[in-house]
């Protein structure tokens, strides 16, 4: 793999908002979520009973602090947030270049296709890999601040598996972003394709496979052990996307 220092800079300081405003909102949520937990039992402690489909959910979490982050924080706001962010981080690589018809300047360099592909794909994975690590080890000093004790290390575990669903969204855009021209269609058509992907993951009888259940970590969280199969299997279709992007880049020389 050949990368491109002058590209890598490019590329970081063209989606500074993007990893400014939702690292931001990645890092808010972690810094507060902690202090969520005694807050919410005050508030149901003097609130009329629940219906018991809630209820038992409600205590699932309160009853215990690690059960309650690893909920609302893989199973809720990371993720959301990750998947709204891997779509705009995706889709707007080369997408936008052909917006800006900036992309025959940057093919006339003295830079190769495969370079500039790679450079630009790697710059955006490392910013959604970077901004997901760094918040979800936030949650080690700020269950401290807020006077809990968090397992951190048990809790990292998650990591793994929302990873690999992170750079699947990506690689998804990524293939809009190789196939269209303008930007904000790109961004449409991954939005749309992951969110069905979601979606299809609610039917009971593909409850399994679902991308939700994978990328809350569930299973890691009852069973103590993270999901390595699950992990390689959204990598390698991670790479399966990336792949079929860099296809369609590679070919379609007239879209610049």
């Amino acid at each position: 793999m050949r990368l491109n220092r002058g590209l890598l800079g490019k590329e970081l300081r063209e989606a500074r908002w993007k990893w400014i405003i939702g690292g931001s909102a990645l890092l808010v949520t972690a810094l507060l979520l902690p202090f969520g937990f005694d807050i919410l039992r005050s508030f149901l402690s003097d609130a009329p009973p629940l219906p018991e489909a809630w209820g038992s959910l409600v205590s699932s979490q309160l009853g215990d602090y690690t059960n309650y982050l690893w909920m609302n924080w893989y199973g809720k706001n990371l993720f959301q947030l990750v998947v709204v962010i891997a779509v705009l981080l995706g889709a707007a690589p080369l997408a936008g270049e052909r917006s800006r018809r900036t992309m025959e300047f940057l093919l006339s360099q003295p830079i190769s296709r495969a370079t500039l592909f790679q450079t630009k794909y790697v710059a955006g994975l490392a910013l959604l890999w970077g901004m997901i690590i760094i918040t979800t080890l936030t949650m080690g000093p700020s269950s401290a601040a807020a006077g809990h004790s968090l397992d951190l290390l048990r809790f990292i575990r998650g990591l793994p598996v929302t990873l690999a669903g992170a750079v699947l969204f990506y690689a998804i855009s990524w293939v809009y972003s190789a196939l269209l021209s303008e930007e904000i269609k790109a961004v449409l058509a991954g939005g749309a394709t992951c969110a069905a992907l979601i979606v299809i993951g609610w039917i009971p009888a593909l409850r399994p496979v679902s991308l939700s259940n994978h990328l809350a970590a569930a299973q890691t969280l009852q069973s103590n052990d993270i999901r390595w199969d699950v992990t390689l299997v959204l990598l390698g279709l991670s790479l399966v996307c990336t792949g079929v992007a860099w296809r369609i880049f590679k070919s379609q020389r007239s879209m610049i």
